[in-house]
């Protein structure tokens, strides 16, 4: 953080320092005292990572966007706007999704402190930049280690770009682009993994610019990941959905419930539920006059639609809008997901670098999002030069929403470092699934 003072013959520049970089702090502060200037009112201007934002709507819904480059209508949920900059942020389970539009020459830069501890504050301050080339998005991960004895420092993730996808478009008169990102956990554990937060910041700053240095802390806006979440809704009046973050698979029906809690004196009169984005024109619509609060203070709603067999999974939200008699309204938000019927996870673990050849034990789940019993067998194919020992091809049955554990055992080369890709395909009778995980071998 900086502070300027200014009076007559002086200007002081005042730093607030962390850690074991004071001594930097302070020499670039007598770096600054100028005497024999006059007094002038100060400009202010936005300065990339420690000006104050404001942020849309600081609770994330978790939503799936389509990683094309394109802005779609009720796609994103927008992040921060100023300055040519507009952003843009969700997330589900171990992923953060980010967009933007900005300048033509600008990189954005996203800023994310994982555990909402504080900037400069531990192992888990994480920077992610988009860059527009000629050949696509250049994604690069960086992590500030502000436990290093010698001052806070970098380390590159280049495992963030080899898990996670990016796509970017430009303007029609060329003068801004578009960039869309999956940010994908490489196998680190890192990402959040459920409803809960973190805290971040986006800017956008002319490419191939100076790089702030790494002690300068950065002010970062806390954003709770969520489910749910509701506005403007009338005093008194409270909105709690049922089933929200649930799954369905394309063919079922989705179930939601819209406790109401509040008295008749808020003169709600009609509600319109449907779903938002990709989803909407795979799910109904639905409207009706808002039902009168019981004498426990209670209005139930039902949202059930059939989901479209063709339906795109992943996660969507479903919208409840709710009309006053004096006009007003107000609007809920609901997440869930609709989901392939198996879903298949390598559980993200820590390995070091060894100089000899190594083993390393992985877990995988199989989860069925499905009320059919599946019986089937699960296929690991190893990275280049890793080799499995054991566990592999392995049966397995899953019953109604079940879950079945595999652990399969590597050979690792010596040496190895950095994010591998694991292919994972699981057969069930006709059917095949495949995902993909990250196993990142660290120094």
């Amino acid at each position: 953080m900086r502070y300027l003072t200014q009076g007559t013959g002086l200007r002081l520049v005042i730093v607030i320092a962390h850690g074991n970089a004071m001594a930097q702090f302070l020499l670039l502060a007598l770096a600054s005292l100028t005497l024999g200037q006059q007094p002038q009112t100060p400009v202010e201007a936005p300065q990339p990572f420690v000006n104050k934002q404001d942020i849309a709507d600081t609770i994330r819904l978790a939503a799936t966007p389509k990683i094309d480059g394109v802005i779609d209508p009720e796609e994103w949920d927008p992040l921060y706007q100023s300055g040519g900059l507009d952003s843009y942020f969700e997330w589900e389970p171990s992923k953060l999704y980010v967009a933007a539009k900005a300048p033509v020459g600008d990189e954005v830069v996203f800023s994310f402190d994982l555990k909402g501890n504080g900037w400069l504050v531990g192992r888990d301050n994480l920077e992610v930049r988009l860059k527009r080339t000629e050949s696509g998005v250049q994604v690069r991960g960086r992590v500030l280690d502000a436990d290093n004895k010698s001052g806070p420092k970098w380390i590159d993730m280049p495992g963030i770009a080899t898990a996670s996808m990016a796509a970017s478009t430009i303007s029609p008169d060329g003068k801004t682009w578009t960039v869309e990102a999956a940010l994908i956990d490489p196998g680190t554990g890192y990402f959040p993994d459920s409803p809960g937060g973190l805290s971040a910041r986006v800017d956008a700053v002319p490419e191939d610019s100076a790089e702030t240095a790494s002690y300068v802390p950065r002010l970062v806006t806390p954003l709770h990941f969520a489910y749910k979440r509701a506005t403007g809704l009338p005093g008194g009046v409270y909105w709690e959905p049922q089933h929200e973050g649930q799954y369905v698979v394309p063919g079922d029906t989705l179930r939601l419930r819209y406790t109401f809690k509040g008295d008749n004196a808020a003169g709600l009169t009609r509600i319109a539920m449907r779903s938002e984005g990709y989803a909407k024109d795979s799910t109904s619509a639905l409207e009706l006059p808002f039902p009168r609060f019981d004498s426990k203070n209670r209005a139930f709603v039902d949202y059930n639609s059939k989901i479209a067999p063709d339906a795109s999974v992943g996660y969507r939200i479903a919208r409840a809008v709710i009309t006053s008699k004096d006009g007003g309204t107000a609007m809920g938000q609901a997440s869930y997901r609709v989901a392939s019927p198996m879903d298949i996870e390598l559980v993200p673990q820590e390995v070091k670098r060894n100089i000899n050849p190594n083993f390393v034990k992985v877990t995988v789940y199989l989860r069925s999002n499905s009320s059919d019993k599946m019986r089937g067998s699960l296929h690991l194919t190893p990275p280049t030069g890793f080799a499995v020992i054991s566990g592999n091809d392995s049966d397995f049955v899953l019953y109604h929403m079940g879950a079945a554990r595999k652990v399969v055992q590597l050979s690792i080369p010596a040496s190895a470092v950095g994010t591998f890709a694991v292919n994972l395909t699981a057969k069930v009778g006709h059917e095949t699934y495949h995902e993909t995980g990250y196993l990142t071998i660290q120094y």
